[in-house]
């Protein structure tokens, strides 16, 4: 805009015309004013908008009008499904002029973007004869395979355990605290572009809050979250405290059949509607570990009831969870809002006889209300054996708490208000996962029983459940929390949190004592429930119609290496000689790194001085007196893919870490930041050996390990990861061959394999 003051709605629509042919002749050589009929007139802004999506229809820019026609939808979408909320009324600001330009390049320029990503759409209504049964993992990773130019994918028909394929992914997933670090990462790659600037989620929830945004190192994060906007031309730009990462994601974006990677271990989430997502660290890259819900069971769980589900598989080990898709998926999907959310859906179902590490079977009507008790996600408990354990504050919330569980949980409160329950001394709070979910509860009268029964409400964001934002529980507190971890000083330093679902936080909110909301659940609303349920659960299971991968050539950028620069030289062997410092079983990235430290800090030397402070607190001083080699316990680095965990340890001075098993995120941080990783078994004998102070010897050519004079092991490391470790982490290593440095890594040999899924797994990527 020129700066004009619009007097009118007709006079914004006239100068909305006139800059939206500027823009349509600078993205796509649209050229309004060379024909007087393609500059339609009309009074107000949203007529604007469809006007011109009916021009370009009939001249045959049909593109072009379904991108200004997702325009439309969104200028006049209610702010509190992220819209501009405008109507034929309305005369915009100017801010909101500039936001529907900026709505106009954006979207005209994912035309291109979309045009350029390989299609993963093309599919087979039959099976293949012959072929290896797979499971729903398998079929959407191998339709999602990128074959090297020369490969044959006529001959592609499985992908058995152990492959090393490409894949390509739909979306990518970000919060403002994560992308922080994925900034630090892209322009250490020398900036390379994102894939598609349609298909990348930012959303602000993590450290912001309305009553703190403005704080120096909270605008920090939102500062770098809104130039992506710009200079990506994101669609998809979800603003601050509109949405948790995962809710709106999975409720609104993720399809069946897609894949997700996300800088967050909670990406899981998305499995609900049946999209294989994986939370990753911000550096990091690949590999396929999953747990797949099947079975009769099913058609009692809706799709919020499996969102929590898969939003948990993380806590328990698990990459991701992902739900064999059904009517009830296709329902869920069927009945948003834009077309172009629920036409990408592919609907795979695993083979008979395809195989997996492991079967379990769960009986869903013997499930009880547990509680997890602090600070172990999985030490699960009846709710019977803590009941009367005493409460200083009731939590309902964060990204695991869905609709579903909020409209319970409310009705819970109800009940207990109904009877009359007195409130005793203590905190409660809730939030609400997105503003559609804040509408939809508004809509049925909910937000005054949350108030009635003493809740106070928080923005859409992590709130207590991270404890790095306005919201946090204080010193010596207690809390019960519907969130999903609870992990020491997690929800604020010195405070203690125990988990549960929001049925049982709501029974207990009153006396402000654990309490098993069994009763209330007997005095809810019955009527209102299964009216509320109705939309979640059809009654009637329709046949869906399931296809099968069908692999696709796809054009590839150009892989080849970069000429080296002369003046590097990491080729050298790595060899470490230090004293050993001996940590216990899962210690988890939450220790490692801090929550204060996520937003204080950017360097590794400055995550270094918050290290394990609050559970070791001589860590770092043992490391500077040289015990540089830490020998560990199970599921070393479990919790939140915060890359900063090894960040910290790098900046401490740690150069190596051998554990019995690490989380899979972690494992894949270290190398990616350019850390050794050692996982050595407990039946190695190593352990009884690897005792506090001893020298050590770590040969990494060799792969042989050394203790004292008292024995000597060999380990197990992958072609990548050594190829990353020498070349320093994954930004110096791609700085310097680009695209084709896991071919690099992996030797010619498997660069020529790669034309071909073969049947034999790859030892060298088995880290």
């Amino acid at each position: 805009m020129s700066g004009q003051v619009h007097q009118s709605a007709a006079e914004a629509a006239q100068a909305l015309t006139q800059d939206l042919a500027s823009v349509l002749k600078t993205q796509r050589n649209i050229d309004l004013n060379s024909d007087p009929s393609l500059r339609p007139e009309s009074l107000n802004v949203p007529q604007t908008l469809l006007n011109l999506v009916q021009t370009l229809n009939t001249a045959d820019f049909v593109k072009e009008a379904e991108a200004l026609e997702t325009v439309h939808y969104k200028t006049t979408l209610s702010p509190n499904h992220n819209g501009l909320g405008i109507t034929e009324g309305t005369t915009p600001s100017r801010a909101q002029h500039d936001e529907i330009l900026f709505l106009a390049k954006a979207w005209l320029q994912s035309i291109k973007s979309s045009h350029a990503a390989p299609n993963f759409l093309e599919v087979s209504p039959n099976s293949v004869e012959g072929r290896e049964p797979m499971t729903l993992t398998q079929k959407i990773l191998l339709q999602h395979y990128l074959p090297s130019p020369a490969a044959d994918t006529s001959s592609i028909q499985t992908l058995p355990t152990g492959s090393v394929i490409s894949i390509g992914i739909d979306w990518i997933l970000a919060s403002e605290l994560s992308w922080d670090a994925m900034v630090a990462t892209y322009k250490a790659i020398n900036s390379p572009g994102i894939f598609r600037n349609d298909r990348l989620w930012i959303a602000g929830d993590h450290v912001v809050h309305p009553t703190i945004r403005n704080e120096p190192k909270v605008k920090r994060f939102v500062d770098k979250a809104e130039a992506a906007k710009y200079e990506f031309l994101l669609t998809e730009y979800q603003g601050m405290n509109y949405s948790i990462m995962h809710t709106e994601f999975a409720r609104e974006r993720a399809e069946p059949g897609m894949i997700a990677i996300g800088s967050n271990s909670h990406t899981c989430s998305a499995g609900a509607v049946s999209a294989l997502s994986f939370g990753l660290g911000t550096a990091d890259v690949n590999d396929d570990l999953v747990v797949e819900f099947d079975g009769e069971g099913k058609k009692y769980l809706s799709v919020d009831a499996r969102f929590a589900i898969c939003n948990m598989c993380t806590e328990w080990g698990a990459i991701t969870g992902i739900f064999v898709p059904d009517s009830i998926t296709r329902d869920y999907v069927a009945r948003r809002r834009r077309k172009a959310n629920k036409s990408s859906s592919l609907y795979f179902k695993p083979d008979p006889n395809a195989q997996y590490a492991e079967t379990f079977k769960i009986d869903l009507s013997r499930i009880e209300a547990g509680v997890a008790i602090y600070p172990n996600p999985d030490d699960v408990v009846p709710v019977s054996e803590k009941a009367g354990f005493p409460l200083d504050g009731v939590f309902i919330g964060a990204c695991t708490t869905t609709e579903e569980e909020l409209v319970l949980g409310a009705l819970v409160l109800q009940a207990g208000l109904k009877k009359e329950l007195p409130l005793a001394k203590g905190k409660r709070h809730y939030v609400p996962g997105s503003l559609p979910i804040v509408e939809t509860l508004r809509g049925l009268h909910l937000l005054d029983v949350y108030e009635k029964a003493g809740f106070t409400r928080g923005p859409p964001g992590c709130s207590l459940c991270l404890g790095l934002s306005a919201e946090k529980a204080k010193s010596g507190e207690t809390w019960l929390s519907s969130q999903n971890r609870n992990f020491k000083n997690r929800m604020g330093a010195g405070s203690f949190g125990h988990l549960s679902s929001a049925a049982v936080c709501a029974a207990s909110a009153f006396s402000m004592t654990v309490t098993s909301p069994a009763e209330l659940l007997k005095q809810i609303d019955v009527g209102f429930w299964n009216s509320y349920k109705a939309k979640s659960i059809p009654e009637r299971v329709p046949d869906i119609p399931y296809v099968e991968p069908l692999p696709q050539p796809h054009p590839q950028e150009d892989d080849s290496l970069p000429t080296r620069p002369s003046h590097v030289t990491q080729d050298e062997p790595i060899h470490i000689e230090s004293k050993i410092i001996v940590l216990e079983d899962f210690v988890d990235t939450d220790a490692l790194a801090p929550g204060e430290a996520l937003t204080a800090c950017e360097t590794e030397e400055e995550f270094a001085k918050y290290c394990l402070v609050h559970t070791h607190p001589d860590f770092r001083a043992k490391v500077a007196a040289g015990s540089t080699v830490v020998v560990a316990g199970e599921a070393f680095g479990i919790g939140s893919s915060r890359e900063q965990a090894v960040s910290a340890l790098k900046g401490a001075g740690v150069k190596a870490v051998v554990a019995k098993s690490f989380a899979f995120i972690y494992s894949r941080n270290q190398p990616s930041l350019g850390l050794l990783g050692i996982v050595m078994p407990e039946s190695s004998g190593f352990y009884q050996k690897a005792t506090e102070g001893k020298s050590i010897d770590i040969d990494v050519e060799e792969r042989l390990i050394k203790i004292d004079g008292e024995g000597e092991w060999s380990f197990q490391l992958s072609a990548i990861e050594e190829g990353l470790l020498k070349n320093k982490g994954i930004a110096q290593a791609y700085s310097l061959f680009g695209r084709g440095m896991w071919d690099k890594f992996l030797g010619e040999e498997t660069k020529q394999e790669k034309s071909k899924v073969t049947s034999k797994g790859d030892e060298r990527l088995q880290w």
